[in-house]
Protein backbone atom coordinates (compact mmCIF):
# COMPACT_ATOMS: atom_id res chain seq x y z
CA UNK A 1 0.00 0.00 0.00
CA UNK A 2 1.76 3.31 -1.04
CA UNK A 3 1.60 5.96 1.58
CA UNK A 4 -1.21 8.30 0.07
CA UNK A 5 -3.69 5.24 0.81
CA UNK A 6 -2.29 4.98 3.82
CA UNK A 7 -3.61 8.39 4.90
CA UNK A 8 -6.44 7.97 3.09
CA UNK A 9 -7.58 4.89 5.64
CA UNK A 10 -6.66 6.94 8.25
CA UNK A 11 -8.69 9.76 7.61
CA UNK A 12 -11.45 8.00 6.98
CA UNK A 13 -11.07 6.00 9.84
CA UNK A 14 -10.63 9.89 12.02
CA UNK A 15 -14.11 10.62 10.17
CA UNK A 16 -15.90 7.32 11.27
CA UNK A 17 -15.13 8.04 14.99
CA UNK A 18 -15.76 11.62 14.84
CA UNK A 19 -19.24 10.70 13.67
CA UNK A 20 -19.48 7.81 15.88
CA UNK A 21 -18.51 10.20 18.90
CA UNK A 22 -21.01 12.99 18.24
CA UNK A 23 -24.12 10.60 17.98
CA UNK A 24 -23.33 8.82 21.08
CA UNK A 25 -22.94 12.66 22.78
CA UNK A 26 -26.32 13.48 20.84
CA UNK A 27 -27.69 10.41 22.50
CA UNK A 28 -26.41 11.04 25.99
CA UNK A 29 -27.88 14.17 25.59
CA UNK A 30 -31.22 12.98 24.98
CA UNK A 31 -31.56 10.84 28.01
CA UNK A 32 -30.77 13.15 30.16
CA UNK A 33 -33.13 15.64 29.27
CA UNK A 34 -36.17 12.98 29.09
CA UNK A 35 -34.96 12.75 32.74
CA UNK A 36 -34.96 15.68 34.03
CA UNK A 37 -37.40 17.15 36.43
CA UNK A 38 -39.85 18.95 35.33
CA UNK A 39 -40.71 22.57 37.10
CA UNK A 40 -44.53 23.51 37.54
CA UNK A 41 -45.39 27.44 38.01
CA UNK A 42 -48.52 28.26 40.39
CA UNK A 43 -49.92 31.44 40.40
CA UNK A 44 -50.87 32.31 43.64
CA UNK A 45 -53.33 35.36 42.97
CA UNK A 46 -55.46 33.43 40.38
CA UNK A 47 -55.84 30.75 42.91
CA UNK A 48 -56.70 33.40 45.00
CA UNK A 49 -59.17 34.95 42.81
CA UNK A 50 -60.77 31.91 41.10
CA UNK A 51 -60.66 29.76 44.76
CA UNK A 52 -59.88 25.99 44.79
CA UNK A 53 -62.26 24.31 47.05
CA UNK A 54 -65.92 24.41 46.67
CA UNK A 55 -68.46 23.58 49.65
CA UNK A 56 -69.23 19.77 50.26
CA UNK A 57 -72.30 18.59 47.92
CA UNK A 58 -70.98 21.07 45.26
CA UNK A 59 -69.32 20.75 42.02
CA UNK A 60 -66.36 23.67 40.82
CA UNK A 61 -68.10 24.19 37.28
CA UNK A 62 -65.06 26.50 36.60
CA UNK A 63 -64.19 30.28 36.17
CA UNK A 64 -63.58 30.33 40.17
CA UNK A 65 -67.62 29.44 40.72
CA UNK A 66 -69.42 25.81 42.57
CA UNK A 67 -72.89 24.74 42.07
CA UNK A 68 -74.87 22.40 44.14
CA UNK A 69 -75.22 18.75 43.29
CA UNK A 70 -78.76 17.21 43.62
CA UNK A 71 -80.33 13.71 42.12
CA UNK A 72 -83.04 13.90 40.00
CA UNK A 73 -85.51 11.39 38.75
CA UNK A 74 -85.09 12.06 35.14
CA UNK A 75 -83.75 10.42 32.01
CA UNK A 76 -80.74 11.14 29.99
CA UNK A 77 -78.02 10.40 32.64
CA UNK A 78 -76.13 13.00 34.56
CA UNK A 79 -74.74 16.18 34.11
CA UNK A 80 -71.52 15.54 32.28
CA UNK A 81 -69.51 18.33 34.16
CA UNK A 82 -69.90 15.68 37.15
CA UNK A 83 -68.18 12.84 35.00
CA UNK A 84 -65.32 10.77 36.20
CA UNK A 85 -65.32 13.00 39.86
CA UNK A 86 -66.36 10.21 41.89
CA UNK A 87 -69.56 12.05 42.34
CA UNK A 88 -72.25 9.14 44.58
CA UNK A 89 -74.97 11.15 46.07
CA UNK A 90 -78.17 9.74 44.65
CA UNK A 91 -79.30 6.83 46.63
CA UNK A 92 -81.72 4.92 44.12
CA UNK A 93 -81.01 3.42 40.77
CA UNK A 94 -82.49 5.52 38.51
CA UNK A 95 -81.44 8.53 39.79
CA UNK A 96 -79.60 11.24 37.87
CA UNK A 97 -77.07 13.81 39.40
CA UNK A 98 -78.18 17.45 38.04
CA UNK A 99 -76.48 21.31 38.95
CA UNK A 100 -79.36 22.77 40.56
CA UNK A 101 -79.68 26.32 41.91
CA UNK A 102 -77.52 29.59 41.78
CA UNK A 103 -73.88 29.70 41.66
CA UNK A 104 -71.43 30.38 44.54
CA UNK A 105 -67.69 31.66 44.21
CA UNK A 106 -65.37 29.02 45.04
CA UNK A 107 -63.37 29.56 48.50
CA UNK A 108 -59.74 28.99 48.75
CA UNK A 109 -58.54 26.46 51.05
Amino acid sequence: MDSNTKWLIRGAAVAVIAFTGTGVVTMLNFLNKSNSETKVTVDIDKVRTTGNMCPSGWAYIGGGYCQQIACFDTIGGHDSRLGGKGWKLCNWAAATMRLKGSTSKASTD
